[in-house]
């Protein structure tokens, strides 16, 4: 029989990349793995996926900006989660159990198989107190953070080991009371073989038209709308400009509402759902440039977006907002960097790279460059080799 792990995360599956890529590499190095995570409208309760055993509870995830109504998703996703794995536990036993941040409560939903003696995996891809710092403020705000350090302080200490995605959060992490030797790095790196089949299939490019792409979770901080209102500057400077948006999100009515004020219709594409991985990677493929538009504050300061990373992957000269954690590992000379928080220094930026095809050919050229440096193929082999020998060290 092979080893059985479970994964739990307050994401949908498999529109949460990291989540599907460590489920899939666990799957392929033999073990049995079943995802608990949240039900998207439309899915299904279970199914299988590559492998990979999804079972769906809850609702849709609310992104709103109530702090009342968002603290109550999470604790009945939390519970619903922990009712799923004790019963599964209870049948058939889990040899090790991986839950992925947010919030760090989520730890409590491994409640059943924890009393049982199976080890615990937290994935810190991203920081709670950083976030909720950014999304929430007022004196609700000031409540919550207050919350969240003492419950950021009770649940660190429960996992067996702990795995995060740069150094700036193992330090941050470490600076929480997290034992070093808690503590390994699992970058949060793309899968180049998915990208590089999805490239396969890419359209080829158009003569008439220059084609800038934008995909993920449509929030505030993320800057979608800086990318509308960029392409509203130039739309009358690049011909055939065309902004294609990809993904979903609490800001997808404001997009749409701009799109009409700035009468772009013509120049803007805004996906109506969420669209997969596997169909995205030709769309990106066959465009002329990727942008990060991030606004800069307490939380997109401390991350490395994953969207960045697959741009470099597919070769896509990108347009970035210089924040500290991407310039600590970006170099100047693989991206083109911008102010951040500013419309238009994004559309500086965008014309640059247009009336410069020799300087898009070389971030090109370099992006491909820096991804062989980084590779999920190695960070997958080095993450089994993790939960194997944290399984070997936990039974008995």
């Amino acid at each position: 029989m092979p080893r059985r792990v479970a994964m739990v995360s307050n994401a949908y599956y498999p529109a949460d990349p990291r989540l599907r890529r460590q489920a899939e590499a666990l799957a392929a190095h033999g073990y049995a793995v079943e995802v608990v995570c949240q039900r998207q409208a439309g899915q299904p309760p279970e199914e299988d996926l590559a492998g990979v055993r999804v079972r769906r509870v809850g609702s849709i995830r609310y992104r709103g900006s109530s702090v009342l109504r968002y603290v109550w998703s999470n604790m009945i996703f939390v519970l619903q989660a922990m009712l799923t794995l004790s019963r599964a536990q209870f049948r058939s036993g889990f040899d090790a159990v991986q839950v992925y941040s947010m919030p760090e409560a989520l730890v409590f939903s491994a409640i059943g198989p924890r009393l049982a003696g199976v080890p615990l995996v937290y994935d810190a891809g991203d920081l709670t107190t950083e976030l909720f710092a950014s999304k929430f403020s007022g004196r609700w705000g000031r409540l919550l953070a207050g919350i969240l350090h003492l419950q950021e302080r009770a649940c660190l200490g429960v996992p067996d080991l702990i795995i995060t995605v740069h150094d700036d959060y193992r330090q941050r992490l470490q600076s929480r009371g997290v034992r070093t030797d808690r503590l390994r790095i699992v970058m949060n790196l793309p899968d180049e073989q998915l990208l590089e089949r999805g490239l396969q299939q890419s359209l080829p490019h158009r003569t008439d038209e220059f084609v800038i792409v934008h995909h993920g979770s449509l929030v505030e901080r993320y800057g979608a709308d800086l990318a509308v209102r960029a392409v509203g500057q130039l739309r009358d400077r690049i011909p055939g400009l065309r902004l294609r948006i990809y993904g979903e999100g609490d800001l997808t009515p404001t997009l749409a509402a701009l799109i009409a004020e700035l009468e772009l219709a013509d120049h803007v594409f805004l996906s109506p759902d969420f669209v997969p991985l596997d169909e995205l990677v030709p769309l990106l493929g066959s465009a002329d440039l990727g942008i990060v538009p991030h606004r800069s504050d307490s939380f997109t300061e401390t991350i490395l977006p994953n969207k960045l990373l697959e741009y470099l992957v597919l070769g896509l000269p990108t347009v970035v907002t210089r924040t500290r954690t991407i310039t600590q590992h970006v170099d100047p000379d693989v991206v083109e960097y911008c102010d951040p928080n500013s419309a238009d220094a994004l559309a500086e930026a965008i014309y640059g790279l247009w009336a410069d095809p020799h300087r898009r050919h070389e971030l090109a050229r370099r992006a491909r460059a820096f991804s062989q440096r980084y590779t999920w193929h190695e960070a997958a082999t080095e993450y089994c080799a993790m939960v194997d020998e944290l399984i070997a060290a936990g039974r008995p």
